[in-house]
């Protein structure tokens, strides 16, 4: 997942430029070059602790400072005539001015979702909030600035002279002003204003209440057989000796895939599935109803129509096409896992109607995987130690990518446990970018299983793109996760989902990486959201072949690599249940498009007990089920009605992989044509177009099938 609240201008809308991620610390000034000398642009990993607030009062410098430069950048935007407006003074001066103002709101962000004070973490949160709604005010929903973008664009002989780039970027702009409802009469947009608010606040408060909710479940240990020793030997009694476990998703993982105990198991998934509930459920609510009236107000038939409108595949009738088409492919290898699972099942798990009830599944899944394939998740997990896994896969990239990334012993972070990676070009050495990695779990911290946050993007002034690729404003980027931490003499290891975790999150940086576009508002990942998740997932691809495999394990005693009959099982394993979990991915996207489309009031029971029985119909449906208050995808307004886009993405990147598998997997120029053709495109350019000029051709679904083994 990469976390960004807006990644893109043209939606302007539906939200605030505080959280345009891809931008960058860069100050507004006229000549582009005095940009990357400008005090902003980070070239000393030394600086980074300066960069990130540490004391309320730099959070309110911030906050005043932030309002200074956005008032005064406006200002000198709004005061050109009419007939003096050109691209630069216009256009690009706004996203220049946002570059001046976000850098100091992405550092408050990720205090926000990180910082372990939690005086300094809701201060953070607070003018997080305060933020998003100046910058409603002042850019989203601003009708002078779309004024002075519309005198600009109405100047045809001056449109004619711009470069494919600028004019792509241009036309979404006023396509996203279009969507803002500028156009409506004063007291509807006054009505829309006041609607984009309150969906910022109820979005905001919706992460608050799942990163705060600690939820834990009271056990005896007589219930803990089948858990790993190590597991229960770090569990903490109370005083009645009985153990507290609490429901992070690691320990509901484990729980749920391990415990032989049918009680427990039902117990850990009900408290994680309860979590924040009833407050973000409540919030749900009124989402619905809120973006509802903003779509109906903007003459839109549902919230998921005006969410798909400016994305790759345009509307929620051709999402649902696409979802119910792939659904119709994987459905009979769900039901073949269902049955050839449900053959033996282990003691203590009983069908009920001839179905699995949603807390059994992960432990029948596992235990035919120990009794079928000979694969134990926890001793594999012995083979990925986390500090030599991430050391090769980092070494991997840097083959691929030419790269060189150096580990940097910073102080004065949000937490001594950030480690900063630097990364350089290993034919010039220029430094292209910092990597900050805050990796073990801490309570109220972002509860994700990860994410990845670009804070200041590698922008490019114009005039050096053509002469230097490597020239520009080191990127900063932030990758956060949740792997579990060592445990005595024993190191920090990563099972297999952990390691595809990082590897897709790394993804999401090296597309801010390689980013070389002028404008800091098409950045990165500040593409569309149904393409933001290629990169990442056609890294993921790449554990599923042995070569890497054998480089990135050693296990944490032996030192051995993973033996060549482990990988093989490991690599069957790819296709051992991916009907079940591309079928529940399908649930998820149809459950976002059907809780967003027309109509402002949902049942939420009813409409999970449908998809239920579409996408699945071989589990239970619980009712009791409150998972819609933890699923944060929901509510952010990059994703909302876009879930889908994991699975768009998903056939994109299956068909990238295997292009660049057939010319060379690690082979560099593999690797610079991939950069140049797609990553360093980031949103300057339609995808479509990015995918053909690297493919040769328009993409299919071939490889992606291959890969299901469908």
């Amino acid at each position: 997942m990469f976390l960004s609240m807006c990644k893109n201008i043209t939606n302007l809308s539906l939200c605030s430029v505080l959280v345009l991620l891809g931008l960058s610390s860069l100050i507004y000034l006229a000549s582009y070059h005095k940009e990357l000398q400008a005090v902003g642009c980070i070239n000393r990993a030394s600086d980074l602790a300066n960069f990130f607030p540490s004391t309320l009062d730099q959070i309110k410098a911030y906050e005043a400072q932030i309002k200074t430069q956005t008032e005064t950048g406006l200002a000198q935007i709004l005061a050109i005539p009419a007939q003096d407006r050109t691209f630069t003074n216009t256009v690009l001066s706004f996203d220049r001015l946002k570059l001046a103002v976000s850098n100091l709101a992405n550092s408050i962000e990720v205090l926000k979702y990180l910082s372990p004070d939690d005086t300094l973490r809701n201060q953070a949160q607070n003018t997080s909030l305060a933020l998003s709604s100046y910058f409603n005010e002042q850019f989203t929903l601003n009708k002078n600035l779309y004024l002075a973008f519309l005198d600009f664009y109405n100047q045809t002989h001056k449109i004619q002279k711009l470069n494919v780039s600028e004019r792509y970027f241009l036309q979404e702009v006023m396509e996203g002003f279009k969507r803002s409802g500028f156009d409506l009469p004063p007291h509807q947009f006054a009505q829309l204003k006041k609607l984009v608010q309150e969906i910022e606040v109820l979005s905001q408060q919706y992460l608050t209440n799942q990163a705060q909710d600690q939820a834990s479940i009271v056990v005896n240990p007589t219930e803990l057989a089948g858990l790993p020793h190590d597991f229960v030997g770090k569990l903490v009694p109370d005083a009645q000796g009985n153990l507290v476990i609490s429901c992070d998703t690691n320990n509901y993982i484990l729980v749920v895939s391990y415990a032989h105990c049918a009680s427990l198991r039902e117990r850990i998934y009900r408290a994680y599935t309860h979590k924040a509930y009833p407050q973000n459920e409540q919030i749900l609510v009124q989402l619905i109803a809120k973006r509802d009236e903003l779509a109906q107000l903007l003459g839109f038939s549902s919230y998921a129509q005006l969410d798909l409108s400016d994305q790759m595949v345009k509307s929620p009738q051709l999402a649902q096409t696409f979802l119910y088409d792939l659904l119709a492919t994987v459905k009979p290898k769900a039901q073949q896992e269902f049955e050839e699972l449900t053959k033996s099942l282990p003691v203590g798990v009983t069908l009920v109607n001839g179905k699995i009830e949603p807390w059994d599944l992960p432990f029948v899944k596992n235990s035919y995987k120990l009794k079928n394939l000979a694969i134990d998740d926890n001793l594999v997990a012995e083979f990925f130690p986390q500090e030599h896994t991430i050391k090769k896969l980092l070494e991997i990239y840097e083959k691929f990518f030419s790269l060189r990334f150096e580990a940097k012993k910073i102080s004065g972070l949000w937490s001594p446990e950030v480690q900063v990676l630097a990364a350089y070009d290993v034919k010039t050495n220029n430094l292209l970018g910092y990597f900050l990695l805050d990796l073990a779990p801490r309570p109220n911290k972002f509860a994700h299983t990860g994410a990845q946050m670009t804070v200041i993007p590698a922008v490019v002034p114009n005039e050096l793109l053509a002469n230097d690729q490597n020239a520009g404003c080191p990127l900063v980027s932030v990758i956060m996760a949740n792997f579990p931490r060592g445990i005595g003499n024993k190191p920090a290891l990563m099972n297999y989902e952990q390691v595809r975790t990082f590897f897709h999150e790394f993804g999401h940086a090296m597309h801010a990486l390689f980013s070389r576009t002028q404008l800091a508002s098409t950045a990165g990942t500040s593409v569309k959201t149904d393409f933001v998740e290629m990169p990442s997932q056609m890294l993921e691809l790449w554990l599923a072949e042995p070569d890497i495999l054998c480089q990135i394990s050693k296990h944490y005693q032996t030192g051995a690599s993973l033996s060549a009959e482990l990988i093989d099982k490991l690599v069957a394993l790819q296709k051992f249940d991916t009907g079940d979990t591309i079928s529940r991915q399908l649930g998820l996207s149809l459950l976002t498009l059907e809780l967003y489309g027309p109509g402002a009031s949902k049942d939420f029971t009813i409409l999970r007990a449908q998809i239920c029985q579409k996408t699945q119909p071989y589990i239970n449906y619980d009712p009791q089920n409150r998972g819609l208050s933890n699923f944060l995808h929901i509510a952010v307004s990059h994703y909302g009605a876009k879930y889908y886009g994991y699975l768009w993405s998903r056939v994109f990147a299956s068909d990238i992989f295997a292009h660049i598998k057939h010319k060379g997997l690690c082979d560099p120029l593999v690797g610079s044509d991939y950069i140049n053709k797609v990553l360093s495109k980031g949103g300057s350019c339609a995808p479509g177009d990015l995918l053909h000029d690297f493919l040769g051709r328009a993409p299919n679904q071939e490889a992606f099938k291959k890969e299901l083994g469908v």
